[in-house]
């Protein structure tokens, strides 16, 4: 353990601000994943990491993310599940419709521009259902390149930004109602902070509605992972243990999490700590992310990030206009 210190207490400095930095609001429309992995990036090309630092660096982006992907689980609201009922079952259908799209989507326009699967299927992941947590989440279970992860985290939140004035514009220009612009926004948004941003911005009926939304779209989070660690680990010729441990915690707090038979005040405590080891296990990675290897690859990733976008908000669009929302 004395020799992971060093690491650990680098990540975790970058992590605190990162944490700071969006708490803040001193980089705005930017949460702290994102935030803390860019001063990861940073960090880690204008001072090398070095051997001295490596041990506790790999240990925060591996096991200690492993336990904040965990501790995720505990905040899925499965009541958010009534909402969607009370807003129609088109809607549940639509946000179905559009994540297993775009998941397809971004396999398919990767393909084309001849990027690896794995980076892909992070952008098909962040794009679909929560954007940087999303990545995170299922990044050990389809890489172990680093860069594939900056890449993709990055894009997601570039594109989420840009969303966050699109949005609300296409809506209007749209003539669209409450529950078609809550579904719009909420459907096609990758962060919350992103569908806040913009769902508000709109009016607080479509604010509420298109939060509601997303909340149902992170509810996707757990079973789109274990869909892809069961499909990576068949094609590794995988043991009977199918799923991995960290997935199985993740599954275990989110039933307990919906018991209500935790003390008040306990899941958002969780919940602060959960995001707090993201953000450091993130901080880790961008430690170790080479900017030069962010840069030969921007490009692409980001043309392809922007197709499944687009893509996501035609499907939306015309899926609202089809049911008559």
């Amino acid at each position: 353990m004395r020799t992971r210190l060093p690491g650990i207490a680098l990540a975790s400095a970058l992590g605190v601000l990162g944490v700071y930095l969006s708490r803040a609001g001193l980089v705005p429309f930017a949460g702290a994943i994102s935030i803390a992995i860019v001063l990861g990036i940073i960090v880690g090309n204008v001072a090398p990491v070095s051997k001295i630092s490596s041990d506790g660096i790999e240990w925060c982006e591996t096991v200690l993310l492993s336990w904040a992907v965990s501790l995720l689980g505990l905040n899925l609201n499965l009541g958010v599940l009534a909402g969607m009922r009370g807003g129609g079952g088109a809607a549940v259908i639509a946000v179905l419709t559009v994540v297993a799209a775009t998941l397809g989507i971004a396999l398919v326009a990767g393909r084309s521009v001849g990027l690896p699967k794995s980076l892909s299927l992070l952008l098909g992941v962040g794009s679909a259902i929560c954007g940087s947590s999303a990545i995170a989440a299922v990044a050990p279970l389809v890489t172990r390149d680093r860069n594939e992860i900056g890449l993709s985290i990055s894009v997601v939140n570039l594109l989420g930004l840009i969303g966050i004035f699109l949005l609300p514009a296409l809506a209007v220009l749209q003539g669209l109602g409450e529950p078609a612009a809550g579904l719009l926004i909420g459907g096609s948004l990758q962060a919350v902070g992103h569908v806040v941003a913009a769902g508000f911005s709109v009016s607080d009926g479509v604010g509420e509605l298109a939060t509601v939304v997303k909340m149902f779209r992170i509810l996707l989070l757990g079973p789109i992972v274990i869909v892809v660690g069961l499909v990576m680990r068949s094609r590794g010729g995988a043991s009977w243990r199918l799923v991995p441990g960290y997935i199985v915690a993740f599954i275990v707090l989110a039933v307990v999490g919906n018991l209500g038979i935790l003390p008040d005040g306990s899941a958002g405590a969780v919940k602060v700590v959960s995001k707090l080891l993201l953000a450091i296990a993130m901080a880790a990675v961008g430690l170790r992310i080479q900017a030069a290897g962010l840069v030969r690859q921007g490009g692409r990733v980001l043309a392809t990030g922007a197709m499944i976008f687009l893509v996501q908000i035609l499907l939306l669009s015309l899926l609202v206009r089809y049911q008559g929302l």
